[in-house]
């Protein structure tokens, strides 16, 4: 067999209408393979360059993306081992500045916040022994006493 001749202007309509009154059956959804022309062929050599350079900007764009990501990432992941390892420990380094007040009646040196809250508290050194103006005695501490 070869191609019919299909009489008229070539329309859509036209073509359907001469196909459905000379068939003898019509199958609907018939899967078959035609041969592209060339100019078919050269139309998808164009999308196939276009969608090219797409796909390599997206590759780029989503390249970028992922080092602002990994960046935030490892950002928020010192913060979280500083966070855990304060925990772990239950305490934190403060540089700040401290004040040394003697306690000449017990021998004690207290290292103070500004606030007045004792850190530490050890004997005193023979060489630091030596009388002050302030004692113990005529501090005041945050309780009202003199010690």
């Amino acid at each position: 067999m070869k191609d019919l001749q299909i009489p008229g202007s070539g329309s859509v309509i036209e073509n359907r209408t001469f196909m459905e009154s000379n068939a003898d059956e019509i199958v609907e959804g018939y899967k078959y393979t035609r041969q592209l022309s060339d100019e078919e062929i050269e139309n998808e050599l164009v999308e196939f360059a276009n969608v090219s350079i797409k796909i390599e900007q997206l590759a780029e764009e989503k390249a970028r993306l992922l080092a602002e990501i990994n960046e935030k990432i490892k950002a928020e992941t010192a913060k979280d081992e500083k966070s855990m390892g304060l925990i772990r420990r239950g305490r934190m380094d403060v540089i700040e500045t401290v004040y040394l007040v003697k306690d000449e009646n017990e021998g004690n040196i207290g290292t103070y916040t500004m606030n007045g809250v004792l850190i530490s508290e050890r004997k005193m050194r023979g060489t630091e022994r030596q009388k002050t103006l302030f004692t113990r005695d005529n501090i005041g501490y945050k309780d009202g006493t003199n010690g």
